[in-house]
């Protein structure tokens, strides 16, 4: 009987540490973190953006936690993660949000600027990259090894005329 039980104990444990390594090797599919370390989300079905700490709803597809603005867009993204997915990016070089917007740092020339509907931008490997010029975007595209191949419908209308 004492066999039985340590073998119940042990195998319990087993299944505790599972457990807690699942939790903390989930990752987050759309989260960027401004310079301050703040964590938010944009939500990839409507596009809506807030802190994680404050996320009304999250998915979790395939060890990846998804964040949502609302309990319709995660049921829409649940019933279809794929179709939500294949054009989002989430920002890549953003330092702060506050009152006045989203504030970012061009990658290429180090300007600081808030992001405005005129900002410039590149999609790339998930994420958006946001530029103070059309120079410095132009001289990111051409230096990044695969901006050519990668330049998504979702990049700005001056982006998708400097890649091809």
């Amino acid at each position: 009987m004492r066999k039985m039980s340590v073998i119940f104990a042990v195998c319990l444990m087993a299944i505790t540490l599972q457990v807690s390594y699942a939790e903390v090797s989930m990752t987050e599919g759309n989260v960027w973190t401004t310079a301050n370390g703040q964590k938010h989300y944009t939500c990839p079905v409507m596009g809506g953006e807030g802190l994680v700490s404050t996320a009304p709803s999250y998915s979790d597809i395939n060890g990846v936690r998804y964040y949502h603005c609302c309990a319709g867009c995660e049921t829409k993204f649940q019933a279809n993660p794929s179709k939500w997915l294949a054009n989002f990016a989430v920002p890549a070089n953003i330092l702060s949000v506050d009152e006045s917007g989203k504030h970012f740092s061009d990658p290429v020339s180090g300007k600081k600027r808030v992001v405005t509907a005129k900002t410039n931008y590149h999609d790339q490997d998930g994420k958006r990259y946001y530029f103070a010029s059309k120079r410095s975007m132009k001289k990111f595209c051409k230096t990044s090894s695969s901006s050519a191949k990668s330049c998504a419908k979702t990049c700005s209308p001056s982006c998708r005329k400097i890649c091809k």
